[in-house]
């Protein structure tokens, strides 16, 4: 991933313009960003809890 990275860097430091792709992987190895949907995870928190009550 890092070899990407670099690539990508390289690119677009020598002048070639980076397609919206390249721009968007870029961008995401630049800072930090969550993908998690918390509204997902609500119901599997919610049937663990129950799980360590039956134990």
């Amino acid at each position: 991933m890092n070899l990407l990275k670099y690539k990508l860097k390289r690119k677009r430091r020598r002048g070639t313009k980076l397609d919206p792709d390249e721009t968007g992987m870029l961008n995401l190895y630049e800072r930090a960003t969550d993908f998690t949907r918390k509204e997902a995870i609500r119901p599997l928190v919610q049937a663990a809890g129950r799980q360590e009550g039956t134990a």
